[in-house]
């Protein structure tokens, strides 16, 4: 039902959202995607972020997507072709035929077509697609497999530059899709859903080996999640996920043919921020300690290894600073500074006194 669905919205001509009164204009609550969710008065235009207001003269329709008054993307379009602008800048190029059916689509950028689109069809189902660069050059052909009431059942992509297929399969279930498989002659993706759409299995195969698998459970019939298990096997490995209440990552248990060999634990404040976490494996029990400032963000970030005191990061929202004071038997003996990611300062220290700085352009 889903990619029936899907299908539907591509490849049909958009239904008009208005009746085709001459000079109608009608306004709706609407969101970043543009859609109208409710129609309201005019008078009520400053209630809400995002507006849609939708214009139509005879058969022709524009579509203004408002920002607290600004217009963000604007769609204008007729029965035989539909653009998409931001600002005056043209986005998309939509044109089709007198059956309603896509025919072509032009990508544009910087107001110069970069990518086009032709969709074939056998009878009213579609049959394949080909997609060219901004010079006409072939990039891919697609081709679909369809069900005799439209719902899409596979698609192999035959790219130009490479030797290997890519194909997407869809099972469909009695609420919608099952299954969804993706991939080429080596490798294979497949992910599993529940009756009620949700995510619940996928697996990763490569040369006919079967490499991960993650499962997850939910808690009842809600979209928050109990727990999650990831299982590689080469090596085999298996790391098992439990999550709060509030659907929150608390405890991550890793092993390694069938004995633990990695346990972290998140320990979580009244907001559900992380606190505290420690981890027990390989090098030992590991800790971190976190502090938040007035904004939600972290400020201070405390690191152990073993019970010994590492590394202090101390966070600034100015300008993205962040500097890192690194510690060795207790003692500070570096000071590292950073700006947007970038390392800009080094400072040597002994014996709490700076004796050293290197600076970086």
């Amino acid at each position: 039902m889903i990619a029936k669905l899907l299908l539907v919205v591509i490849l049909s001509a958009p239904a008009l959202l208005c009746a085709q009164d001459s000079g109608t204009i009608r306004y709706y609550i609407s969101n970043d995607l543009g859609m109208a969710l409710e129609e309201i008065g005019w008078y009520r235009r400053e209630e809400f972020p995002h507006i849609l207001v939708v214009r139509t003269e005879g058969t022709r329709e524009i579509r203004s997507l408002l920002y607290e008054g600004e217009e963000l993307q604007r769609w204008e379009r007729d029965p035989a072709e539909e653009r998409v602008y931001r600002g005056s800048e043209l986005q998309q190029r939509r044109r089709y035929d007198k059956e309603g059916r896509l025919i072509e689509e032009q990508l544009y950028s910087g107001g110069s077509l970069s990518q086009r689109t032709l969709y074939y069809y056998n009878r009213d189902l579609l049959e394949r697609t080909e997609t060219f660069d901004a010079d006409g050059l072939l990039l891919y052909r697609d081709y679909y497999r369809l069900s005799p009431d439209g719902r899409l059942r596979r698609v192999t992509r035959e790219q130009e530059d490479r030797q290997e297929d890519q194909r997407l399969a869809l099972g469909d279930g009695a609420r919608g899709v099952e299954e969804e498989r993706y991939g080429n002659n080596r490798e294979q993706r497949i992910n599993r859903y529940d009756q009620e759409g949700r995510f619940i299995e996928r697996e990763y195969w490569y040369e006919g080996q079967l490499l991960e698998r993650e499962r997850v459970q939910y808690r009842g019939e809600g979209e928050l999640r109990l727990s999650s298990r990831l299982e590689e096997f080469s090596p085999e490995r298996t790391t098992l996920n439990s999550y709060d209440e509030e659907g929150r990552l608390v405890l991550i248990e890793v092993s390694e043919g069938g004995e633990e060999i990695e346990r972290t634990v998140h320990q979580r404040d009244e907001r559900g921020r992380i606190v505290e976490t420690t981890k027990r494996g390989p090098r030992g029990i590991e800790n971190w300690r976190f502090e938040y400032g007035s904004e939600e963000e972290p400020v201070r970030e405390e690191y152990r290894l073993r019970g010994a005191l590492e590394r202090i990061t101390l966070y600034s929202t100015q300008e993205q600073l962040r500097v890192e004071e690194l510690y060795r038997e207790g003692r500070l003996f570096m000071r590292v500074h950073y700006r947007s990611e970038q390392k800009v300062m080094e400072e040597f220290i002994s014996d709490g006194e700076v004796v050293r700085v290197r600076e970086f352009q």
